[in-house]
């Protein structure tokens, strides 16, 4: 717990729009300027507002989706509601662009959304760096095409419940997937991209890529002993659980070592918490590994409750108490939050 003073320069700024939980609102930070913009459209608004490097933080609600074009924070309040974590939901209702035509954008940070789509990366021969998207649900996984790339991407504790679609030859350079969720394929980016998946389930197909301690559920009763490397060639896969056997053709095509095989007898059993081949999200899956064995490089569980953990929490804190008063000019904000 820790208490911070900050002073809202403009002593007319709605600080009522603040306090109102039934209103929609996007509360920008901009140096030691804040705005606040109500309504559907705030988040676009707000958007339109910002500088380079300014902060933007959404109240629970559904809001409108704009294009991101700037380097900014963008942080949500959840993507489930669970009074155990303090979280709510702030829907975005359609996809969430991110790119500029031909330029570079950097640094955009995405958290605590649920997306009512996915994020798309389509403007052409864009690029962006330093991506982060963390604890958001994304309805349709994310998506690449004109051209458009990302360098240094990361995504952690995120559900994509349709994997990736990369309709372009253009690689991604360093992206890494952590404590991730994909309900689909994760096999699209084109070839020379540099992709890093640890400590994530995946229940599609697999591609040439570095995976760690990760669970991989694909199952074809057709080539069972395949699974979800059936169509792979330059895999490099460690400490993971594959629902598939070994045998001459993987090892052939892709490299592997300390993996756990989930033979027929026991494929149905990965996880604890749900008895069969139901290897779905839901909020209350907890996704607990069968077989303890099952651990990653770093001495812990393979799978999202491995590594750093899963939590679905975004890192905004929570405000315990608040007080305001008047010195001179300026409205002196008062309040203790703790950070999650």
């Amino acid at each position: 717990m820790k208490k911070i003073l900050f002073y809202l320069l403009a002593l007319g700024c709605p600080v009522g729009a603040m306090a109102q939980s039934d209103v929609n609102t996007a509360t920008l930070v901009s140096g030691s300027q804040v705005s606040v913009f109500s309504g559907a459209d705030a988040l676009v608004q707000a958007h339109a507002a910002a500088n380079e490097g300014d902060v933007i933080t959404l109240s629970s609600g559904s809001f409108t989706s704009p294009t991101i074009t700037k380097s900014v924070a963008i942080y949500g309040a959840g993507f489930e509601k669970d009074a155990a974590t303090g979280t709510d939901v702030t829907q975005l209702r359609s996809d969430l662009n991110i790119g500029v035509a031909d330029a570079t954008i950097s640094n955009v940070h995405v958290e605590g959304l649920y997306i009512n789509g996915g994020v798309v990366l389509s403007k052409s021969n864009s690029r962006v760096e330093g991506l982060l998207i963390a604890k958001c649900f994304l309805l349709n996984g994310m998506t690449f095409s004109n051209a458009a790339t990302a360098k240094n991407m990361q995504v952690q504790n995120c559900i994509l419940k349709k994997g990736i679609t990369a309709a372009n030859n253009t690689p991604v350079e360093s992206a890494s997937f952590v404590n991730c969720y994909v309900g689909g394929d994760l096999d699209d980016f084109p070839s020379g991209s540099s992709v890093l998946i640890d400590h994530c389930i995946v229940t599609g197909y697999a591609g040439a890529y570095t995976w760690k301690n990760s669970i991989l559920t694909y199952w074809d009763n057709g080539y069972y002993s395949r699974g979800a490397f059936e169509t792979t060639t330059g895999a490099n896969v460690s400490n993971c659980v594959i629902r598939a056997v070994y045998n001459s053709w993987t090892e052939s095509n892709n490299s592997f070592s300390n993996c756990y095989y989930t033979f027929r007898s026991i494929n149905n059993n990965i996880f604890s918490d749900i008895t069969g081949t139901d290897f779905s999200y839901s909020p209350t899956r907890t996704f607990e590994l069968t077989n303890a064995e099952w651990v990653g490089d770093d001495g812990t569980e393979a799978g999202i409750r491995g590594g750093d953990g899963w939590s679905k929490a975004p890192g905004i804190p929570v405000v315990k108490s608040l007080s305001l008063g008047v010195e001179g000019n300026s409205l002196k904000v008062t309040y203790e939050a703790e950070v999650r």
